[in-house]
């Protein structure tokens, strides 16, 4: 199932969720279902901790919605990668400040890039605040 882990990696902490493909979604559709346990953030907009689903609509761009269709939004991003190695797991990872996270990058399972959300003015000024 899904399980949380923490690296920790300069002053900040990066949670690792694992998440799988939404159910009745094959590989090729780019739509993710997560857990998440805590509220986040995601350029200037907090989102309340839930269940959500990340979804390409172009390779730049990804859906965030919760599962009730009460939250969304539509997020450019850019390609990053950091290994050769593709993962083993999906995985969202969140920068943590304190209490507060921000979401930071999608991987998928089986793919060698993953895709890099643009730290907004918020997460930069609570980044300062931390030291980072």
């Amino acid at each position: 199932m899904k399980k949380l882990s923490r690296v920790l990696s300069m002053s900040s902490l990066f949670v690792l969720l694992a998440v799988a493909p939404a159910l009745g979604q094959s590989r090729s559709s780019h739509k993710i279902q997560a857990d998440i346990p805590f509220d986040f953030m995601v350029q200037d907009t907090t989102f309340p901790a839930g269940t959500y689903t990340v979804s390409t609509l172009t390779p730049d761009v990804l859906l965030i919605r919760s599962l009730d269709g009460h939250e969304s939004m539509v997020v450019i991003t850019r390609d990053v990668q950091e290994s050769l190695t593709p993962p083993d797991e999906t995985n969202l990872v969140f920068n943590r400040y304190g209490d507060q996270y921000f979401l930071a990058q999608v991987w998928t399972v089986g793919t060698v890039s993953g895709r890099e959300f643009l730290k907004s003015s918020t997460e930069s000024e609570v980044a300062k605040n931390f030291g980072g």
